[in-house]
């Protein structure tokens, strides 16, 4: 048994010094938290980017339909194709 004793005595200080400290433990996860927030941070803004540039491409898409939709139309009088086969 006297034996053992400082066996275990040395895996007891290892096993003491392998474990991160609160201290320690806490700095990292504060780490972790701020380096969390600053990619959520950039990611929000991404995502507010790519909408505002889907939603202006919307827009012009929709005003270029609209366009082209009136222009196809100008001097057309679709009245007078009544009676006529195409």
């Amino acid at each position: 048994m006297k034996k053992l004793l400082p066996s275990i005595f040395v895996l007891a200080l290892i096993a003491s010094a392998c474990e991160p400290k609160a201290e320690d433990q806490k700095a990292n996860e504060e780490q972790v938290d701020k380096k969390v927030d600053q990619i959520m941070n950039q990611l929000e803004e991404s995502a507010a980017e790519a909408a505002a540039e889907v939603e202006e491409v919307v827009t012009d898409s929709a005003a270029t339909d609209m366009e082209s939709s009136e222009e196809g139309h100008e001097g057309h009088d679709h009245g007078d194709h009544e009676g006529h086969n195409h």
